[in-house]
């Protein structure tokens, strides 16, 4: 779950922390226990911990230093596109079809969690969540009161779901039309196993949870993978929760004995008894919330883009200015972050505020080199456009609000919601300083 979630969830269910936090202690012990059997031993001496901020992390027991290897998962115990081939579903995937890698795992990760305790990987499957906080797990007339900016992307991802599902589904058809489509463990038709709704809950793990490795490492010459095959999934190692400001290095490793491993080296040094973070990358909220679920308060990498037909309906845009900004792309991403305006807000609104010739423009925006009066300019017209876009979120935030039995996603996009209107406040306040 995402850290937002997680600080909700203990809000209102505040008198059974204690059970989670030992069910949660017991299905982690189970799981290390398992890794050990395969070879997996602890780097560095880290345990699993509620944290306040965070919710569940892992904090070390000792100071880690810089260059230090804080986990080291061996190959044997990823789960990668071949590992199919270990499971009665690799039938499925025929010649005739070409598969992403993220539905080849999303299937293997449905069959395999059906199979309950006679899955060879249960212990993995028993520490993994049983829904997501992603948008796509709103509620229906919840996505249909989100932003654009959320909304296009979610259609795109909930789309990828709908296709992916729709072409294994065709896979089973034909198993079916040759009478080799029951399960060997149950007996059960295969599409009673693959349900959609299992296929999105695969699909979501893979996406919340899958580690990127050099596909030329993951060879798989029995399945026709779609794009790269530089999708796993590593047990233990999403218990590591993320920051923007950790810095690691990540990828296969071999040892002296030939024997690959995938692990995490962190460039930062971590103290004893704090939480030892990763870096999943340079996100923006939206992007945290759209992949992951969950958000950072106070993100320096966040930041809010306008519609440039607010700008159009707002502002007085002359011909000349309007052909200018549309021709070198700088309607595109218009926006701002908790410190100001963003580069092309900048340009936007020097355009629409400058009296200089159209013949200087291109002059003064490479040079990016504004004078006192026409940064205090274009910082005007960036108030009132600020201005406008924080009235616009807080009329929307206030008809979310009004929806009853949210979904845990919704609440976290609630907040999500109050965040963005506290980086509209901040950046006012620069603005006007």
């Amino acid at each position: 779950m995402g850290r937002t979630a997680r600080i909700r969830r203990r809000k209102h269910k505040k008198s059974s922390e204690s059970n989670s936090q030992k069910y949660d202690s017991s299905v982690l012990k189970d799981l290390e226990d398992w890794m050990k059997s395969l070879n997996w031993s602890p780097t560095c001496p880290l345990t699993p911990h509620i944290f306040s901020d965070t919710g569940r992390g892992l904090k070390c027991l000792e100071p880690i230093s810089t260059g230090q290897i804080i986990i080291k998962i061996p190959r044997n115990l990823l789960l990668t596109t071949s590992s199919i081939f270990q499971s009665q579903i690799a039938k499925i995937f025929t010649k005739t079809r070409s598969y992403e890698p993220q539905a080849v795992l999303s299937v293997l990760l449905c069959f395999e969690k059906h199979l309950g305790d006679d899955s060879k990987c249960k212990f993995y499957i028993n520490n993994l969540p049983g829904r997501y906080t992603v948008p796509d797990y709103c509620k229906n007339n919840e996505k249909s009161i989100l932003p654009s900016f959320i909304l296009q992307d979610l259609q795109k991802q909930s789309q990828k779901v709908t296709n992916n599902y729709k072409m294994i589904m065709e896979s089973i058809d034909e198993l079916t039309n040759s009478g080799s489509d029951a399960c060997e463990h149950c007996g059960r038709s295969l599409r009673g196993i693959i349900t959609f709704q299992a296929f999105k809950w695969g699909f979501y793990t893979v996406n919340t949870r899958a580690v990127y490795m050099n596909s030329s490492r993951n060879l798989n010459s029995l399945i026709n993978i779609c794009g790269e095959d530089n999708l796993a999934l590593a047990p233990f190692l999403d218990l590591f929760n993320h920051s923007y400001e950790a810095s690691v290095h990540v990828g296969l490793e071999t040892d002296d004995h030939h024997r690959e491993f995938y692990q995490i080296r962190t460039l930062k040094p971590f103290d004893s008894g704090s939480q030892v973070f990763i870096n999943y990358g340079a996100h923006s909220n939206a992007k945290l919330y759209l992949e992951y679920g969950f958000f950072i308060g106070d993100n320096p990498l966040d930041e809010i883009i306008v519609d440039y037909g607010m700008i159009e309906e707002s502002f007085i845009v002359s011909e000349n200015a309007g052909e200018f900004i549309r021709a070198n792309g700088f309607d595109k991403s218009v926006g701002f972050s908790s410190e100001g305006l963003n580069y092309h807000g900048r340009i936007v609104l020097f355009v629409l505020s400058t009296s200089l010739g159209q013949d200087c423009w291109k002059e003064r925006i490479y040079r990016y080199d504004f004078s006192d009066r026409e940064t205090f300019s274009v910082n005007e017209l960036g108030i009132k456009l600020v201005s406008m876009k924080k009235m616009e979120l807080i009329e929307e935030l206030k008809g979310m609000k009004e929806i009853g039995g949210q979904s845990e996603s919704f609440r976290i996009f609630v907040s999500l919601m109050e965040e963005y209107i506290s980086l509209c406040n901040r950046c006012l306040k620069n603005l006007m300083s």
